[in-house]
């Protein structure tokens, strides 16, 4: 049975968190996006201007479908405004402390068939399916965003990966592979994953 999807909370809207909302409010979908101080609501406000700017500045966007897109957005400081949302992703920094005080203010306000999707950095070697894309970081240097399914010995974790996981080794196995390349496999001791090596 498939469920439909067409309000999406956010919380968190730093870089990450704001690119989450710019990508569900350009697929047509009502977005209410939470930070905690007006400073950090204003700031990915700016955020979302700013790539929407980008885009119209590339012809990539008429201003039309610019404010379209930012009508479609409601950001805000009160988590209570998150009631009505079918699906919310937490986009916090990884400080285990405000997690939780994320998912017990969200508890406090959401449904009970709200659907909470949940990002975790992940640490040491992990058998990785991942789907992702590269974008241009705050300094313009190419950035791995991943949406992965990840674990190892029976425990696995489903979400966004960020920096510290080493994302481009997942992208060389699988593009080297498909190439059908003659290329050997060696343990790689800082990883302890059996990479891909060239003849």
């Amino acid at each position: 049975m498939s469920r439909e999807i067409s309000t999406v909370g956010v919380v968190g809207l730093g870089t990450m968190g704001a690119g989450i909302v710019e990508v569900f409010a350009r697929g047509g979908l009502t977005v209410i996006g939470v930070e905690s101080t007006q400073e950090y609501a204003e700031r990915g406000r700016g955020i979302l201007q700013a790539s929407t700017d980008r885009a119209v500045a590339r012809g990539k966007l008429d201003e039309a479908g610019q404010a379209e897109i930012l009508g479609r957005i409601t950001i805000t400081t009160e988590y209570a405004e998150l009631a009505p949302v079918d699906l919310v992703v937490e986009a916090v920094p990884e400080i285990m402390s405000l997690k939780h005080e994320v998912i017990g203010k969200l508890e406090d306000v959401l449904r009970e068939d709200a659907i909470v999707a949940l990002v975790h950095t992940l640490a040491g070697p992990q058998e990785v399916l991942a789907v992702g894309t590269i974008f241009p970081d705050e300094q313009g240097k190419p950035s791995v965003h991943m949406h992965a399914a990840s674990g190892r010995e029976g425990a696995a974790t489903v979400g966004c990966t960020r920096a510290g996981l080493r994302t481009w080794l997942v992208g060389e196995v699988v593009l080297l592979e498909i190439s059908g390349s003659t290329a050997h496999r060696e343990t790689d001791a800082a990883s302890g994953f059996e990479l891909l090596e060239l003849p």
